[in-house]
């Protein structure tokens, strides 16, 4: 005998699930949206102020803080142990034949900079309200002045700016130089010397290739009758030497012997 199984009816069910997230959490996000609201607001603020009174307006702001709670900054002055910033100074030229320079540069309002010139103290001055100072007329002496700033305030001082050296050089550059037999054919004459390795040559305002070792050598093609050779070197520091040659070129106007037939 055959055993008959059957399955009984399952009643249908259908599942769902509805988030909803609790009264913490929603407060929360409420939260978040707030903040974010009002970041976008401030910054739309400081973009208007900024747009129609510039950074002055940040200036003003400044000032006012200070003068409002002035003990707050005296405070943070007498307790503040962080070392002190090293002032910035703006870039000075490698080469001078001027005896004075000017230097400028940045720094926090308020603090006295102090400006060197091969470690001696040249001058101390004070950072205006943008945070600039500037110094005209620092004496330099002949050769090498390597130049800095330090900043000094209540018996400290900081690590020096970066040190820039400035040559001063006011002698002309030398330059000897001297021109060889003019070929009477073709007019031809080569022009050879010796300068400064770093100075400029120039020759009739053309530009000459001056070697490592100072040595030059050029050639020219004279034209019949007088020709006036200027030549003008420039060293780095701009100092300039000018000398002046005429070299007087008759072209060989000899017949030139027929060959024998």
């Amino acid at each position: 005998m055959v055993k008959k199984f059957s399955r009984k009816p399952t009643k249908k069910t259908r599942s769902t699930y509805t988030y909803k997230p609790n009264t913490s959490l929603r407060a929360e996000e409420a939260k978040v949206y707030k903040r974010l609201g009002l970041t976008f607001v401030v910054i739309v603020a400081v973009a208007f102020a900024l747009y129609f009174w510039g950074t002055d307006i940040v200036v003003q702001i400044g000032e006012f803080w200070r003068n409002y709670y002035p003990e707050t900054e005296n405070t943070l002055a007498q307790n503040n142990d962080d070392p002190l910033l090293a002032p910035r100074v703006d870039s000075l030229p490698l080469y001078t034949n001027v005896n004075k320079i000017d230097v400028s540069g940045w720094g926090q309002e308020g603090q006295e900079v102090t400006i060197m010139n091969n470690d001696q103290n040249v001058t101390q001055l004070l950072v205006d309200k943008n945070g600039r100072f500037q110094y005209a007329g620092v004496g330099l002496t002949e050769g090498e002045n390597v130049i800095y700033a330090k900043v000094t305030e209540g018996g400290r001082e900081s690590d020096p700016s970066d040190k820039q050296t400035v040559v001063l050089d006011t002698l002309p550059p030398e330059v000897d130089y001297s021109f060889g037999e003019i070929n009477a054919a073709t007019g031809e004459v080569v022009l050879t010397g010796t300068s400064e390795d770093d100075a400029s040559l120039y020759v009739n305002d053309q530009r000459v290739i001056v070697q490592t070792d100072g040595s030059f050598r050029e050639s020219f093609t004279l034209k019949s009758g007088d020709n006036v050779f200027k030549i003008k070197v420039v060293d780095l520091a701009s100092n300039e030497t000018e000398k002046e040659e005429t070299l007087t070129y008759t072209p060989d106007e000899s017949p030139t012997p027929t060959p024998e037939v």
